[in-house]
This record gives C-alpha cells, structure tokens and sequence, in this order.
C-alpha cells in the first residue's frame, strides 16, 4: 500500500477557504509594495529657484518644468530659464517677464522676455544692429522691468559721394537775433538758426547739407527756450548749444543740424545740455531757440544730425 498523499481538488478549495484572509493579506502587501515602489521612483525632489535666490523646495510627481512652476504656486509671468537634473534631484531656474518697448528709428516692438541682455532683447525683437547703430544701454545690461530700449540707426557716409558744387559756410554770416515765427527760421534762409561759429569752415552742398561729415542719423527733436539756469555743461544756453543724452551723444560732440522734412536749417551745433526728456524718448534731441513762439512753431519733428568730428 503507498504511503504517498494526494490533493484533490476538495482539499485545495478546503486550503484556500480556510487560509485565505491570511493570503489575502499576502498579495495586498506585495501590491501595495509595488505601488509604493512606483511611487518613490516616480517621485522627484525638486527645488525652484525665484530671480536668483528665493527657493522653493516640493515633492512631485510632475514630469515636465512648466507643469512643476505652476504646481509650485507661481504665476503666469515666470518662464522657466534652465533646468539641472540630478538622479531623482531637479533644480529649476525662473524668472519674472517683462514687456519690454524695443525702439528702432521709427518702429517700436513690444516683447515679453526674462533675464536677458539689451543685445539679446533686440535681436528678439527681431532687430539687427548695424555698426554704427547707437543703443541708449550697455548692450551687456541686464533687462529690468522698467527698461525702455531706443536704437538711432546711423547710416554710414558713403565713401564716394556723388559730386556736388559745394559753398562754404560763411564765419562771418549775419544771424538774426530773435525768431518770432515760424517763418523766421525757415530752410529759404541763407542763414542759420544756430549764432554758434564753428573752429572750421563748414562745407555745404547746393542743398545746404555738409559735404563732409563723420555720420549721420535721423531721431526726433523738439525745442526749448531759457530757463534762467546754465546748460548742463556750464556754458550760457544761446542758438546753437542744444540738449542731448549724454549716453547717446556725449557733450561736447559738434554737429549740422536740417530738419528732414527741410524746413528748417538749424546749423551747426555743439551738444552741451540735457533735461528730463531722455527718460522717456532717450534718443532726442532738444533745441534751443531764444523765444516760446519760436518753440511752438518748431513743435516735434524729425531732425538730420550730420556728426562733424
């Protein structure tokens, strides 16, 4: 006779029914272990660092940055710069953005960027700087909230102008000394508006325009009369002696100045003041004309700087 013992199929079921609130028990914790393991490995450890410094550490499970910033509680304006990762570590890099104005002669492209340069910001603006170009920043500087970017665009002279019967301006040219109109300072006049007298000779064209010139650019220029005070430099204001910002034209630099409609021939010019103007329009210039009536006939118009030296 065997000794050997069968299972039938009774005494299985007969198992399972009397041990199955212990194997029950059994599978739960291997599932839940398995949970728990996708859990952890899904899990990052992130840390989001806010304009450099402010740090804000979170467990997710989110995959993507722009998902995690906006579990982190931040608002829209933040954009993700960079992010490092590290094993199950993730630190992100954001920054605030801001609409920023990008003035190029005279077209102006609003852009919402962060923690870029000036250069970076023109050229997001969709702008290419040519050589000569002048900017009102350091193109190097960091953008902020309040940054305001104006390009003048500087033309070069061309190094074979076409020939042209040329006139010299007269040292001893006589000025009038009040302009009470418009129709005084007009572009029909021999004369010009400025009473300064140049070290040099200034040689002009049959349009009045010098024939030799460093470069030249078109920006914006309104017109101011005394104040009672000095200009910035020292020197007594009079024709001649106009406003600038010094970032843009330094003091002392000597200029021809013509309207570009051609109305207006103010002559030669040397920058030697400044005045609130260059906050908000840091490219233009300011004219000083001896009378108010004389500045409400000029208003604002386009000028043509031709830069001398």
């Amino acid at each position: 006779m065997s000794d050997k013992k069968h299972f039938s199929g009774s005494t299985l079921l007969s198992f399972l029914s009397v041990h199955s609130r212990a194997i029950g028990i059994v599978v739960m914790s291997v599932i839940m272990c398995g949970v728990l393991t996708f859990i952890y490995s899904s899990f990052r450890i992130v840390s989001v660092i806010k304009e450099g410094n402010s740090l804000i550490r979170l467990f997710t499970l989110k995959t993507t940055a722009s998902e995690i910033v906006e579990y982190a509680g931040l608002p829209d304006n933040y954009e993700v710069l960079s992010t490092v990762r590290e094993g199950k570590k993730l630190t992100i890099n954001v920054y605030e953005t801001y609409n920023v104005g990008v003035t190029y002669g005279n077209e102006t492209v609003e852009i919402t960027t962060a923690r870029c340069t000036v250069d970076e910001a023109i050229a997001i603006a969709g702008f290419k700087l040519g050589e000569l170009d002048i900017v009102n920043l350091d193109r190097n500087d960091v953008i902020t909230s309040d940054t305001n970017i104006d390009v003048v665009h500087v033309e070069p002279k061309a190094e074979e102008p076409v020939k042209k019967t040329a006139t010299v301006l007269n040292q001893s040219v006589s000025v009038p000394a009040m302009y009470t109109s418009d129709a005084d300072i007009h572009m029909g006049s021999s004369d010009t508006i400025s009473t300064l007298v140049p070290d040099i000779d200034i040689e002009l064209d049959e349009n009045g325009l010098p024939v030799n010139y460093k470069n030249a650019v078109t920006v914006q220029a309104t017109a101011y009369t005394y104040t009672g005070f000095r200009c910035s430099t020292g020197v007594y204001p009079q024709p001649g002696y106009i406003a600038v910002n010094p970032k843009v034209i330094p003091y002392g630099t000597k200029m021809y100045i013509v309207s570009e409609d051609g109305r207006y021939r103010y002559g030669y010019a040397v920058a030697a003041d400044t005045g609130g103007f260059i906050k908000s329009r840091p490219t233009n210039v300011d004219l000083f004309l001896t009378t108010e009536a004389a500045c409400r006939a000029f208003g604002r118009r386009n000028v043509r700087i031709y830069f001398l030296e």
